[in-house]
């Protein structure tokens, strides 16, 4: 934990190559998708950098986000949303930060 430490602190930490294995894919017979299995000293500095922030961030985290959140499932978010359909809202949105770059979509939201 010190050499870990450390290494945040100076800002030389490295993660090491994630070791990839193939999982198949339900109910697709032959394809696989990839489980990327990070090393345990990257796991370790994940979970202490999890265990730090998340007390900051969680309480300003909107109620309407469910991803990669403690506590929340997908049934949850499923829940709200009928919740939100059953009073009258008409706008949902699903969006995926790693393919949200449609220029049109990003213009429209820098309006705001």
């Amino acid at each position: 934990m010190d050499r870990l430490y450390q290494e945040l602190k100076e800002d030389s930490y490295q993660p090491l190559p994630v070791r990839q294995h193939p999982i198949p894919k339900r109910d697709k017979p032959g394809e696989f998708r990839m489980l990327g299995i990070p090393a345990i000293y990257d796991r370790v500095c994940q979970q202490a950098l999890l265990n730090r922030l998340e007390p900051i961030f969680e309480p300003i985290f909107d109620d309407a986000s469910f991803g990669y959140r403690r506590g929340r499932s997908t049934k949850d978010a499923l829940r709200k949303i009928w919740k939100e359909i059953q009073s009258g809202s008409e706008w949902i949105v699903d969006a995926d930060p790693e393919t949200f770059s449609a220029p049109w979509i990003t213009k429209s939201f820098s309006l705001w």
